[in-house]
């Protein structure tokens, strides 16, 4: 499943549908917001995606940027 516009993959699992599913337009933003989430102690190792389709696991930003953009279309 590739979202109709950019969404954070890491908040996707969490609280309302519409809260999850809000509209990320500008790049830069998401990309700061990410990197919010990285010094989060539980993605510093292994994670699985949080994407309802995808139990893939990654290992880092970069894995998981990677595998955001080849897996579900969304570039951060």
């Amino acid at each position: 499943m590739i979202p109709p516009h950019p969404v954070c993959l890491l908040c996707i699992g969490r609280g309302s549908y519409e809260w999850r599913m809000r509209p990320i337009m500008r790049k830069n933003v998401l990309k700061k917001h990410i990197k919010v989430h990285f010094k989060d102690p539980q993605y510093q190792g292994e994670f699985e995606c949080r994407h309802p389709s995808c139990s893939e696991k990654l290992d880092g930003i970069g894995h998981f940027m990677r595998h955001a953009l080849d897996a579900h279309g969304v570039c951060h």
